[in-house]
């Protein structure tokens, strides 16, 4: 899978030298354990250099005006060009430290016409408000969609506005691009796509519409954006008790999570417990808690290998 990162995110106050910044060193390490493709679009690469070309071009002026300073005062010192000091930062290559997976990719023709046309007819996902034609986030917009078409799937990591618009998500949800805000949420999502996060969001989606009906401020659609703490009781088919916390977003786009205790009985979920549920950083007050859901939905977590760990687990005993 390929975790295509936007120029917000990548963005440095400072002049970089040796290394990037802890956040993204931990996000780039991450992609690299997983065996994603972190892509650094070209527009995302120009950005970025375009920025810390200014912060260089700074840090010359502060040098020259020093060495004047020095002659002023008649002050003896070994002089250094102050632009063979200064010297912009290889960001593909302090990004390869932490993931060799990592890639610059210069956005086709057809991405660019296509961005072209959406630019200069403000098509989706184009806010309407935006007077701006807004062109480089459009390229790296139709360069995601590409990327996610191709290969079943993809993640953008952006805080822009034309990235994470609601006029996108029809796009977004038929390619399956998962739109992130951050670092941290990216790197909750990246537990949604491990073994356990897949059968949690198995789980959830088969009492999604329980929890709707129980008054979480959930979107109608499954959308799960980080798991934590899971640990399970296994049972004769599936587990027969699950625990973890999950996070999501509320249809308004603000963070929602809540610790969560799921009962089963032979492949029948029978009872959902929910308690701590947070809204962003305070407590959801909306109904009393812990929310108790009595249900009756079977689950699916695969093939039923229970014989075969039966015999398994036998075979180790008698050994």
């Amino acid at each position: 899978m390929k975790v295509i990162i936007n120029s917000d995110i990548i963005y440095h106050s400072q002049l970089v030298t040796d290394s990037i910044s802890k956040p993204l060193q931990t996000l780039f390490r991450a992609c690299s354990e997983r065996g994603y493709i972190s892509v650094i679009p070209l527009t995302t690469l120009f950005e970025f250099n375009r920025h810390q070309d200014e912060l260089a071009q700074e840090k010359i002026s502060k040098l020259e005006n020093a060495y004047r300073l020095l002659d002023e005062f008649g002050i003896q010192y070994s002089k250094t060009e102050p632009s063979k000091v200064v010297k912009l930062p290889d960001l593909i290559g302090l990004i390869r430290q932490y993931d060799m997976n990592a890639i610059m990719e210069e956005p086709t023709f057809e991405d660019l016409r296509e961005a072209h046309k959406r630019a200069c007819l403000h098509q989706p996902p184009h806010p309407p408000s935006i007077k701006s034609d807004e062109m480089r986030d459009l390229i790296i917009w139709v360069m995601a969609l590409r990327f996610a078409s191709q290969d079943g799937g993809a993640l953008l990591i952006s805080r822009d506005e034309v990235h994470i618009h609601e006029r996108g998500d029809d796009e977004a949800t038929k390619v399956n691009l998962v739109r992130l805000r951050s670092i941290e949420e990216a790197l909750d999502s990246f537990n949604v796509e491990t073994p356990i996060g897949r059968l949690i969001k198995g789980l959830l989606e088969t009492i999604w519409v329980d929890l709707l009906y129980a008054g979480l401020p959930l979107t109608p659609k499954v959308s799960i954006t980080g798991i934590s703490g899971a640990t399970f009781i296994q049972g004769v088919r599936g587990p027969s008790l699950a625990s973890f916390t999950f996070k999501t977003k509320t249809p308004d786009e603000r963070i929602i999570q809540a610790l969560t205790k799921i009962d089963a009985t032979d492949g029948v979920i029978t009872k959902v417990t929910l308690s701590e549920i947070m809204m962003g950083k305070a407590a959801w007050q909306e109904k009393p808690l812990p929310l108790v859901i009595s249900t009756h939905k079977a689950f699916s977590v695969g093939p039923d290998d229970f014989r075969e760990r039966i015999d398994a687990l036998k075979a180790l005993l008698e050994e």
